[in-house]
Formats: C-alpha cells, structure tokens, sequence
C-alpha cells in the first residue's frame, strides 16, 4: 500500500494499517520549519543538521550528543549530561547520589 486513509481519518503511507493518526513505514523529509504542539518521542538515533529549539522542559532517557550549542529555556532532565569542551550552566540542580 503506498496511501490508505481509513474510515477514522488515519492517515498510512507504506502501511495497510494505520497506527495513528499519520503513520509512515519509511523515512520522510521535512523540508520548512514545523512545529510541534505536543510530546514528541524518538525511538533509535536521530540525526538533526539544524536548530532544535526546546520551549519546556525536556526528557532524554538515554544518550543525546549535542555537536554544537544547546541552548534550554526551561529544565533539561537526563541520567547524565557530559560536556566536552567549554560549557556553561545558569542553575545546575543535581538530584541522587553522585561520586
């Protein structure tokens, strides 16, 4: 199947059946600004050649590699931040036991 559009109004590109409401087996390219009003959830590696700006607080709930600046607005929540290089932190919150 290369386009579906169920009875509900899912969208499935690749796909016979739908899983939400735009699903796509495969890769797709976006190619102006977006913006997303909502969670956004990535599972595996992602490769960003671009700006990625961060309004609220965000989860990383396993290795994220910044090769550039990171700039946050509001909290950043991660097991472990490790900076190479020069680095800079406004308020650093550290939470847990730490060596």
């Amino acid at each position: 199947d290369r386009l579906l559009i169920t009875s509900d109004g899912d969208v499935g590109i690749g796909t016979g059946a739908p899983t939400a409401r735009l699903d796509v087996n495969g890769s797709f390219r976006v190619r102006e600004a977006s913006l997303l009003d909502g969670t956004l959830t990535v599972n595996g590696a992602t490769d960003l050649k671009g700006t990625l700006a961060v309004a609220k607080a965000a989860t990383f709930a396993d290795a994220a590699t910044v090769k550039g600046l990171l700039t946050a607005t509001a909290g950043i929540n991660a097991n472990t931040i490790a900076v190479t290089g020069n680095g800079s932190f406004g308020t650093l919150g550290v939470a847990g036991a730490n060596d």
